[in-house]
């Protein structure tokens, strides 16, 4: 498997421990990845990918598809305020008021992809630390009180 940098973002061409991608991947770095692994991420399986240059040319051969196995109900459903999705495989479109329920909050995943949003990946804030003191690169994290996708 493979993907390609396109020509249209030159800008998009550094290759970083995330790449931001249109398909919603969680593409990863073998250095993060190691990361991940070494923190016992449950329900992700790790596909092997390429990336390719603009031109076609190999631009790394280590890089994975982090892939959720599985979802996680995150919203709190009395205090969020959303736009229902009209799509089949989401619940919502953007959030008002986004809040997340508590037990995800003191003890949910290190890690997880939202079920009520299938593309977005939630960070607990031990992992953020990790990540920026570690010097690894490509991520934004907004946080759950400004997020408004």
């Amino acid at each position: 498997l493979a993907c390609r940098f396109s020509d249209n973002r030159p800008e998009g061409m550094n290759l970083t421990d995330f790449v931001d991608n249109v398909f919603g991947w969680m593409l990863v770095s073998n250095r993060f990845k190691e990361m991940l692994e070494n923190l016992q991420t449950p329900s992700i399986e790790y596909l092997l990918i390429s990336i390719k240059n603009h031109k076609g040319r190999l631009a790394a051969s280590s890089y994975w598809i982090a892939n959720f196995l599985t979802f996680v109900e995150v919203v709190d459903e009395d205090q969020s305020q959303y736009i229902p999705s009209a799509l089949k495989t989401a619940k919502v479109d953007h959030f008002k008021r986004f809040v997340v329920r508590k037990e995800i909050l003191e003890s949910g995943p290190i890690l997880l992809r939202m079920k009520e949003m299938p593309r977005t990946i939630l960070v607990r804030e031990d992992l953020i630390g990790m990540i920026q003191k570690n010097g690894y690169t490509g991520m934004e994290f907004i946080a759950t009180e400004t997020f408004k996708q």
